[in-house]
């Protein structure tokens, strides 16, 4: 009988051991779940006060730098290559934001149609210079042919081209900066 009780003493005092660490166990789990949630809901509070902070930031920053036109008719570029009846222009894709000092900017190539409605003209540009009376600046008819790959060009159209990749022309401007008279030493 002494065995038996001793025992059921062993047994009684494993499973209140047992019990005990189940319930420390247990009670670690519960409440590591619980602080996880809070901080997992603190998270999200914060990561809404940051994301309204930046919609705020781009709704500012869209006041003063407004983005590219909604439509677009001209493009200004660099001839790439020059064909029967078209030119490949290298435009500049206008940014929504200022360009950093470290970014280039996006290009892409724009197939410029010419037809014989087409209207090119040589347009030289003229810089008021103090000395000089202010004229206006000259155009000039020219040809296909005296256009060359590397020219500095302006393709206008009729219809919207913000999308098109390939567009018919109604104008071409071949862009001629002035010699610049040397300065009085």
């Amino acid at each position: 009988m002494m065995i038996e009780q001793k025992l059921n003493r062993f047994v009684i005092a494993g499973i209140g051991i047992i019990l005990i660490i189940l319930f420390f166990f247990l009670g670690y789990f519960i409440s590591r779940q619980i602080v996880i949630k809070e901080k997992n809901q603190e998270t999200a509070k914060i990561i809404a006060i940051k994301n309204q902070e930046i919609a705020d930031l781009k709704a500012r920053i869209k006041n003063i730098f407004p983005g590219p036109p909604a439509e677009l008719f001209s493009i200004n570029g660099l001839i790439k290559e020059i064909g029967a009846n078209f030119i490949i222009v290298e435009y500049i894709i206008p940014p929504d934001l200022p360009l950093l000092p470290y970014e280039q900017p996006k290009t892409e190539l724009r197939k410029v149609l010419l037809t014989e409605k087409t209207k090119m003209v040589e347009f030289q540009l003229l810089f008021l210079i103090s000395n000089q009376s202010s004229k206006p600046s000259s155009k000039k008819i020219i040809k296909l042919s005296d256009f060359k790959i590397g020219d500095r060009i302006t393709a206008i159209a009729k219809e919207n081209i913000k999308t098109k990749m390939g567009f018919e022309a109604s104008e071409i401007q071949l862009q001629i900066l002035p010699e610049l008279p040397e300065l009085p030493a």
